[in-house]
């Protein structure tokens, strides 16, 4: 697209801190020999598929992306930086026109909603040892419903004993999110999950993060003060039930989430407003590859200012070489 990478100031959306000097370089260096990596995959993706002569080479239409639709939103989400007008923010679009829960599955009283995502299994040897702790600490919170995401061998019995634990392999998380008496989201961290959260904005967060994109996502949910953050490996008894306390107890973070919510949907124009103009837009004007920087024609090499770098440097060198052979010369 050929938008800007500043990464001198502006950190990745995936990564948890800001990465400077000569460690911001090897990461950039290590991002792109990934994308490198990545696109001759896609290369021979798109080959087997459109390989005739009949279709334009994969380059081709990498040079004619006109714009790229985000599931983000920079403002709430961060991190703010130059963005082209070809790069459009539509976070929250799928959460716009959700469909009515059912009235037989509307929570009566305050709930806890609890998914660690449709990958991970009660049924594994860490999912047992980790129901122990949720089923303990959930029992001390009768005036709260709990749905639990839960597809282990033990539900029958567990909802046997306490009725106030529902379990389901599946619930409508973003419905439910979007009740108002929705207490607490217990989540893995994912992407999704996290939008959900902050554009209902009734939910603080307890996160148990999985990999180190989830453990960036709700790195920042806790910076902004609407997340608490625990490593589910050493997640303890004590540790779940004190985080469970403080989230639903104390103000602040119910306060910080209703914010960054509010940030998050003052637009003029909402997500699916903005993406129906932007794509009218491209096709009235057959592409509008005005949108795009000139970047992406540019060779690496002029993208990083390398040859003007390398010519600097060797002025530098040679102006060193100089003063020592002169200073030299002068004994």
């Amino acid at each position: 697209m050929g938008n800007p990478e500043e990464r001198w100031y502006v950190p990745q959306p995936y990564d948890s801190r800001q990465r400077r000097g000569l460690e911001a370089w090897l990461f950039g260096l290590w991002e792109k020999s990934m994308e490198l990596l990545a696109r001759r995959v896609m290369q021979r993706i798109y080959s087997a598929h459109f390989g005739s002569s009949r279709y334009p080479s994969f380059e081709h239409i990498r040079q004619r992306v006109a714009l790229a639709l985000n599931n983000h939103h920079s403002l709430s989400e961060g991190p703010i930086a130059p963005l082209l007008p070809s790069m459009l923010d539509i976070g929250g679009i799928l959460l716009e026109q959700l469909p009515a829960l059912e009235l037989s599955a509307h929570p009566k009283r305050p709930f806890i909603l609890f998914s660690l995502g449709t990958r991970y299994s009660w049924r594994s040897a860490s999912g047992a040892a980790l129901q122990q702790i949720f089923v303990h600490v959930f029992a001390q919170f009768p005036n709260y419903d709990i749905y639990w995401t839960y597809d282990g061998n033990n539900g029958s019995a567990i909802s046997a004993a306490y009725t106030h634990i529902k379990l389901a392999k599946w619930w409508p998380q973003a419905q439910l999110l979007s009740l108002p008496h929705a207490r607490l989201f217990i989540t893995h961290g994912g992407k999704g999950s996290l939008t959900e959260a902050l554009y209902f904005g009734h939910t603080p967060v307890l996160g148990l993060p999985f990999n180190g994109e989830q453990r960036a996502n709700l790195g920042k949910a806790q910076a902004k003060g609407w997340a608490l953050m625990f490593d589910k490996r050493q997640l303890t008894t004590d540790q779940l039930l004190c985080g469970m306390q403080r989230v639903l107890s104390e103000r602040s973070f119910k306060q910080h989430i209703q914010t960054a919510a509010r940030i998050y949907k003052d637009r003029p124009l909402n997500a699916s407003q903005l993406t129906v103009y932007w794509l009218e837009y491209i096709l009235r004007y057959k592409g509008a590859l005005q949108l795009s920087g000139t970047a992406r024609e540019l060779p690496l090499y002029e993208f990083y200012l390398l040859d003007v770098r390398l010519f600097i440097y060797s002025m530098l060198i040679i102006l060193i070489f100089m003063l020592f052979w002169l200073d030299k010369r002068s004994e």
